[in-house]
């Protein structure tokens, strides 16, 4: 029966991902954090590309969410003041802007990082993260706030009738959750293509797909950047969640936050990092609720499971259990 059940889910996937994130907001705290759960769970979809398909570690992924982040607040933004650049009805280009700025810092620290591997790549992610940082944390030319950031960003309206900008909570997470679908979407594609069995097989045994005739640096190359684009294009919706944007986005905390989560709802599942994200953004929030050292607890659990059951995220187990019945 329970396996009958799962063969159903995996079949039609997609249409049981949109009826849960359907009625999802009605059953969390807020829309506000519905919504939350959304964003970081595209992100940790994003960063499971390189992680959990290429085999390959990161630890200084927040630069491509927060360079996302800065990237669309930028193209609504002038300098030293809230005033639109761009047309309202332009507005939306932010999220090409801020994506694009994402997928060319992947190309640059792919180009001079990713030969080398395991943790020396993991620990050249992390240096230039930080680089990325103490850039912004500059404040070049006066545009990217310093340590303030960029406050009050313009958010462009989703829908006017008749002259009315409609943007409630409720309207903004389902404007999320279309284009968070499509972006879901064409992950999955690219995960199911020759391209995704190929990083699967450069992460199985590297030498034997590089005998094959397959170009193994350039493929992690690709994949790196496609893993940017996603992260970026996460952070780029988060600029307009917030209304703001900071240097926090680029911190090695937040590319730790992305690690635990998809650690958490297991690598091995398509769909595990997005349940990694919700699991862990409720407990943050539970935790926090109840003490200010809410970083001890969720740390414990975090570790918990994934040591407990030999690093198979929720989702795997789960699946696992229900199997059994």
């Amino acid at each position: 029966m329970a396996l009958k059940f799962f063969e159903y889910i995996s079949k039609n996937s997609m249409l049981v991902l949109f009826l849960i994130l359907m009625v999802f907001p009605f059953l969390t705290s807020s829309r506000f954090v519905a919504t939350d759960i959304l964003i970081w769970g595209l992100f940790a979809l994003g960063f499971n590309i390189l992680l959990g398909q290429t085999g390959i570690g990161s630890f200084g992924h927040a630069a491509y969410f927060g360079l996302g982040s800065y990237g669309a607040a930028l193209w609504l933004m002038r300098p030293y003041g809230v005033r639109t650049i761009v047309p309202l009805w332009l507005g939306w280009g932010a999220l090409a802007s801020g994506t694009g700025l994402a997928v060319l810092a992947a190309l640059f620290v792919g180009l001079l990082g990713l030969r080398r591997t395991g943790h020396y790549f993991a620990l050249i992610a992390l240096a230039f993260a930080q680089m990325f940082y103490f850039i912004f944390y500059q404040n070049p030319g006066g545009i990217t706030g310093g340590g303030d950031g960029i406050v009050n960003i313009p958010t462009p309206p989703i829908l006017w009738i008749d002259g009315v900008v409609w943007r409630t909570p409720l309207t903004w997470y389902y404007f999320v959750m279309i284009v968070a679908m499509i972006a879901i979407f064409v992950i999955r594609k690219i995960s199911n293509s020759h391209f995704g069995q190929v990083l699967k097989g450069i992460r199985e045994n590297e030498q034997k797909v590089s005998l094959l005739g397959y170009n193994v640096w350039r493929y992690r190359l690709v994949s790196f950047m496609i893993s940017g684009l996603f992260s970026g294009f996460a952070g780029s919706l988060y600029a307009f969640h917030l209304n703001y944007v900071g240097l926090e986005n680029l911190t090695w905390l937040v590319s730790g936050d992305v690690f635990l989560m998809t650690l958490l709802g297991g690598r091995g599942a398509f769909f595990g990092p997005l349940l990694g994200a919700a699991l862990y953004i409720w407990m943050k929030d539970f935790f926090a609720s109840v003490t200010d050292n809410w970083m001890i607890p969720l740390g414990i659990v975090v570790v918990a499971v994934i040591w407990s059951y030999r690093g198979k995220g929720v989702y795997e187990i789960i699946k696992e259990q229900l199997l059994k019945i």
